[in-house]
């Protein structure tokens, strides 16, 4: 199976202000893309990408969750793609802050092997893109300015 990209024109424009082909193609550097629809055993997968500017780790409330790329902790602009094989609770904790919960993105695995998002909840200072449900699915976290003088 060939993956889609852009027009290799796009893709030169990129290169040549400085993008590096490796965090584009590896959802790197706050380059959140989907990269597997599904793992082997055809579970859904969840692309999640730290746009902030800490070290953050995913702990699933099961064992029930694969990880595709990379592992449990995930650098600032860096993603990690995971498979839930069953509904369950993702909790992002922030290493720069003393083990912080900063978190949680409950999941539910639907008929149809699809993803989709519950409540999400962040502590202040620290919200969600836009989720995207379904196969794949994606979302990202990132910081926000403190608005308060």
């Amino acid at each position: 199976m060939q993956g889609v990209y852009p027009a290799e024109t796009t893709l030169q424009n990129l290169w040549d202000n400085g993008v590096r082909q490796a965090d584009f193609f590896r959802s790197g550097a706050g380059w959140g893309f989907h990269t597997w629809l599904s793992d082997a055993a055809g579970w859904p997968c969840l692309t999640f990408t730290n746009l902030t500017n800490d070290l953050v780790q995913l702990t699933a409330s099961t064992d029930q969750v694969s990880y595709l790329q990379n592992e449990l902790h995930i650098g600032p602009g860096q993603s990690c793609v995971l498979s839930p094989q069953e509904s369950c609770s993702l909790q992002v904790t922030d290493f720069n802050n003393p083990l912080v919960q900063v978190a949680q993105i409950p999941i539910a695995v639907t008929f149809g092997m699809k993803l989709e998002f519950g409540a999400l909840t962040t502590v202040s200072g620290c919200q969600f893109t836009t989720p995207v449900g379904g196969s794949p699915a994606r979302i990202g976290l990132t910081r926000i300015p403190d608005t308060q003088t």
